[in-house]
This record gives structure tokens, C-alpha cells and sequence, in this order.
């Protein structure tokens, strides 16, 4: 008996030995945030067995207006042999369906996303290191003064849970969430080259508008963005616009004058003018 007790202390120890540095943090937050937000209407969906990632993703999308339910998800996103859902197929799903995808990587960026109506996907480890229980949730509201994080997660809707605990999970899973955002929007704390990355996947999917309202937005942000104007040359050179190409590449030219792709794609257009 004594050793079962021992080994029930022990399994104890080790699940609560993840870390939660940046919950510590989170009442000096306030100057920078709201207190407290929850963004209203976010569905949720009752996921079915294993299909916590194709459930996820529904809801953010469905937030967004999209009529998708997790089966239709679950068609290519859904691995029988992982019996689950990875990362990386998460991403792809959204992008093909025409959003950006922009990483979350850390609590205040997450209470960022939030506040600006972002709701954030996030993938959890609620279970051990060494005995990992992969899970994926859509956090949508938090309150710094009660320190809790509101989520739609498996069988539970709206559940409120300890920032703390809900880091300790987050970590476990590298700190991995993202925020499904239409084209044309920015998210509040993606960087200029995370926005190119997956505005160039619209365009590589053939969403060639949508590239475009992505392009101008990252343009309007960072009007010195040398990828963004080459992505509306190349736009513009699909639509036959070969002005307004010519346009962006030279502008594309003047912001970094050393990088060959502007002078290589202004010496291609020539030939169409």
C-alpha cells in the first residue's frame, strides 16, 4: 500500500511539474488590455470521438459565417492511423477555405487576439509528458481579475478555467494556437511575414482576389513591405494589369534595391508592354 501511495505522490509531482511562468504575469497586463473580454456568438460544437481538431476548426470558421460542420472538416483533416488531427493540416483546412492562418504563441498575444474578436484555437497536452492527451480547444474570453481563460473544449461548453492550469496544458503542447482570420483583415499581433506567408498560400490555391485584399491589407500595415508589393505585381500580372504590376515591382525595386526578384520580374513584364 505504502508504494501505491508513493506512486500516486509521484504521478502527482510530475503532472504538476509543467510550468505556467507567464500566468504570473498576467495582472500587470491590465494596462495593456481590457480586464476582461469575451467575444459573443462563437459557436460551439459538440465534438464527436477523436475529432477534436475538425470540431475546433468548425467553430472558428463557423464563427467567421462559413456553413462547415466537423465532418465536413474531418474529411481531410482527420488521420485514421494518428486518430487524431496535426497541426499542419489544421492550417492547410483554413487556407483552402480561404482565411489566413497566424500563429499564437504566448498568453499575451492570445489575450490580444481576443480582445480584437480573434477567437484563438489552441493545442493542449492534458495529460503527461510521457503519456501524452493531445487536444485541441477554442479559447474565446478571459478576465484578468479572476485570472480564468473561457473556452469551448470536447464536451464543455463555455468552460472557465484557471489561466494558470490552462497554461500548464498550453505549454505541454509547445505553446501552439493560431487565429483563423478573413482576407483583408490583420490580426493583432502577427507579424509582416506571417501574414505574407499565408497570404501567398491563398494565392498558391488559386484565390487570387483573396490574395489581393490580403496584399493590401499587409501593404496599409507596412506600406515597406518588398514581398507584399511584389505579391500585388504578381496579382496584377495574372489580371493582366501590367501598369499597375510594373507599378508594384518598381516600388518593390526602391524598397531593397540589392534583391533580384523586382529587376528579374520587371524584365519579364517588359516583354508583355
Amino acid at each position: 500500500m505504502n508504494r501505491l501511495i508513493l506512486l500516486f505522490y509521484i504521478l502527482i509531482c510530475v503532472g504538476c511539474a509543467t510550468r505556467a511562468p507567464q500566468s504570473q504575469h498576467v495582472s500587470q497586463l491590465k494596462s495593456e488590455l481590457q480586464e476582461s473580454k469575451q467575444i459573443s456568438k462563437v459557436p460551439y460544437i459538440l465534438q464527436k470521438d477523436a475529432f477534436c481538431g475538425p470540431a475546433t476548426l468548425a467553430m472558428a470558421l463557423q464563427y467567421r459565417g462559413e456553413n462547415l460542420g466537423q465532418d465536413d472538416l474531418a474529411e481531410k483533416t482527420f488521420i485514421q492511423k494518428a486518430n487524431g488531427t496535426f497541426q499542419g493540416d489544421m492550417i492547410a483546412a483554413a487556407r483552402r477555405n480561404g482565411y489566413l492562418t497566424i500563429p499564437v504563441r504566448n498568453l499575451k498575444s492570445l489575450f490580444k487576439e481576443i480582445e480584437k474578436e480573434n477567437p484563438v484555437i489552441v493545442f493542449e497536452n492534458l495529460g503527461f509528458s510521457w503519456y501524452p492527451l493531445w487536444h485541441y480547444a477554442l479559447v474565446h474570453g478571459y478576465d484578468l481579475n479572476e485570472k480564468v481563460v473561457y473556452l469551448h473544449t470536447g464536451a464543455e461548453k463555455n468552460k472557465k478555467w484557471d489561466v494558470d492550469k490552462f497554461e500548464r496544458t498550453w505549454n505541454r503542447g509547445s505553446y501552439w494556437g493560431m487565429v483563423v482570420i478573413p482576407p483583408g483583415s490583420i490580426a493583432a499581433t502577427g507579424t509582416e511575414l506571417e501574414h505574407m506567408r499565408s497570404a501567398a498560400a491563398l494565392e498558391e490555391n488559386g484565390m487570387t482576389q483573396k490574395a489581393k485584399l490580403s496584399y493590401e491589407a499587409i501593404l496599409k500595415r507596412w506600406p515597406r513591405s518588398y514581398m507584399a508589393n511584389i505579391g500585388m505585381g504578381n496579382i496584377h500580372f495574372k489580371l493582366k494589369n501590367y501598369k499597375l504590376a510594373k507599378k508594384y515591382y518598381i516600388n518593390a525595386r526602391q524598397i531593397d534595391p540589392k534583391n533580384s526578384i523586382a529587376p528579374r520580374n520587371i524584365k519579364v513584364l517588359d516583354q508583355y508592354i
